[in-house]
């Protein structure tokens, strides 16, 4: 997370506070010596979700999500922020942040994330588990929001249905299923259920193949 080459450790907690559920977030740095030194990072009491390169400048960055709402009548934001890398070690600063709505506008309530570049262009797209709320049937569907230079989104009115999800993100893998070099997904639909896909490429992820 500080780019100096060696991997670290970003833990998030719950710590309930005055205003409800919160998350404690602390980065443990890695070095030549193993794990040494923690940095708490000050940023608003949302869970770290995801790590991934999202403006493409080689430096990592660290997805937070804001807890969602399940309410049929939701109709306000998500907030995501992304904490742009390198960070500082000293107080674990990040180089600049971008907030955007992973709800977008209340159309769906974002539970998980998961991260890969499944176009191929650079820059980390993130895959969420949402949770339908506003004018669809409910139940767990698999979005995408691919990058781009300033972030994820590209400004789309909404992100990529991937098709649904029984057990959720907690059961899905990103990898290169094929040897093409993009980032795929592996999903297990039930606890003992087969194992289904949706590749990446050019355009992104195909649907979920059942």
């Amino acid at each position: 997370m500080d780019d100096d080459g060696y991997a670290d450790v970003v833990e998030s907690d719950e710590a309930p506070d005055s205003h409800g559920e919160s998350f404690d977030k602390r980065v443990v740095w890695g070095g030549p010596d193993g794990s040494k030194s923690v940095t708490k990072l000050h940023t608003d009491g949302d869970s770290a979700t995801g790590i991934g390169d999202f403006d493409g400048d080689g430096a990592l960055d660290l997805l937070t999500v804001a807890k969602p709402s399940f309410t049929q009548s939701a109709d306000g934001p998500q907030p995501a922020t992304v904490l742009y890398g390198p960070l500082s070690r000293d107080d674990g600063v990040p180089r600049t942040t971008l907030t955007l709505d992973v709800g977008y506008e209340g159309w769906a309530s974002v539970k998980y994330t998961a991260v890969g570049d499944f176009d191929v262009d650079g820059n980390q797209d993130i895959l969420a588990s949402k949770q339908v709320i506003v004018g669809e049937a409910g139940g767990d569907r698999a979005v995408a929001v691919y990058g781009s230079s300033h972030g994820p989104g590209r400004g789309e009115d909404r992100p990529g249905d991937i098709g649904n999800l029984k057990l959720g993100l907690r059961n899905v893998t990103v990898c290169d299923i094929n040897g093409d070099s993009y980032d795929d997904i592996a999903i297990q639909s039930s606890n003992d259920g087969p194992v289904s896909q949706a590749l990446g490429g050019q355009d992104g992820l195909s649907t979920i193949d059942r």
